[in-house]
């Protein structure tokens, strides 16, 4: 019996240190694995700040080419319709000065004085929105103003 009982410790212990041994050079191996993704997966992050990146360069970039445009089309439209009143400057006249005017801020304010006129200003609502957005652009964007694009879906929800 005592030959049976040593046996039995030994095969015991013999299946132990196997499971062991297994375990630990499984656990190895999932560390391995493991590691190898994390290093993916940081990489892939990496990759999606990039295009990221590039995506907020590239969108800033169409911004800065609308923004050039209707910044043209603005002074035209401006020169033709306002300069005579609000100076070619902004600086004001027989208009109020745009310059530095923190009306500007507001599109749908711009948006409703040129449409409607109001005041001693007279209605520009012969001007396509197109126009409209491009010298609201303009005014909002010389003289020291930086309040950004306008666009001609803005100045349709004011119609």
């Amino acid at each position: 019996m005592a030959m049976k009982l040593v046996s039995r410790k030994v095969t015991f212990g013999l299946a132990a240190v196997a499971v062991a041994a297994f375990v630990g050079v499984s656990g190895q191996l999932g560390l391995a694995q493991a590691s190898e993704d994390d290093e993916a997966a940081e990489e892939a992050a990496a990759d999606d700040e990039a295009a990221a990146d590039e995506a907020e360069a590239e969108g800033a970039g169409e911004e800065d080419a609308a923004l050039a445009q209707l910044m043209t089309e603005g002074g035209s439209v401006y020169s033709s319709n306002c300069q005579a009143c609000h100076g070619n400057e902004g600086q004001g006249g027989a208009g109020p000065a745009l310059a530095g005017s923190p009306i500007l801020t507001s599109i749908g304010t711009i948006s409703r004085q040129v449409i409607d006129g109001g005041d001693r200003m007279p209605s520009f609502s012969q001007l396509s929105d197109r126009q409209i957005a491009a010298v609201a652009t303009f005014i909002r964007n010389s003289w020291g103003n930086e309040f950004g694009i306008v666009t001609e879906e803005d100045i349709a929800s004011w119609r």
